[in-house]
């Protein structure tokens, strides 16, 4: 049991990483976006977005489906942010 214990213990650990680093892109993008509205930059950029999925898509052995539905909710967050 002491081992599952620790398993859960490390997964609890990368899910406050993985929160950690969604909260630092939420605060990048605004970011991005308060540049864009300044420079008069359309601020919606599908190719932009199909590059970062594809990038992903075959730097991590994850199946290609799980990415691209990850990736839709981190940018459809990122728009209403």
């Amino acid at each position: 049991m002491t081992n599952l214990i620790e398993l859960r213990k490390e997964i609890d650990a990368i899910n406050e990483q993985l929160m950690s680093l969604l909260e630092k892109r939420i605060e990048i993008t605004k970011r991005v976006m308060s540049f864009k509205d300044k420079e008069g930059i359309e601020r919606y950029d599908k190719i932009r977005e199909q590059e970062i999925v594809g990038k992903l898509c075959n730097n991590h052995n994850l199946d290609k489906t799980f990415i691209e539905k990850i990736m839709k909710l981190i940018f459809e967050e990122a728009k209403n942010a």
